[in-house]
């Protein structure tokens, strides 16, 4: 289950998008209480910050991975 989000040049995140896949990849519908979970947790974490490109601030996507197998978290990786 991977959830993406922009953090801007101020350091905010939005724009949360969510993504459930196999182990091929491929797309699979997931159970809405997973993302509710995933949202609040990356909306609770603090102190992101901004990307850099030639030494100026920009804005930059973030992706977070959680790998679940029956309901059990596995591994997260950023």
């Amino acid at each position: 289950f991977t959830a993406r989000f922009i953090v801007n040049c101020e350091g905010a995140h939005g724009w949360y998008r969510f993504r459930a896949t196999d182990l091929q990849y491929q797309s699979i519908p997931f159970d809405p209480h997973v993302q509710t979970w995933m949202l609040e947790r990356c909306q609770s974490l603090d102190n992101w910050a901004p990307g850099q490109r030639e030494r100026k601030v920009v804005d930059s996507y973030v992706l977070i991975t959680v790998r679940i197998e029956n309901g059990t978290i596995k591994s997260i990786l950023p």
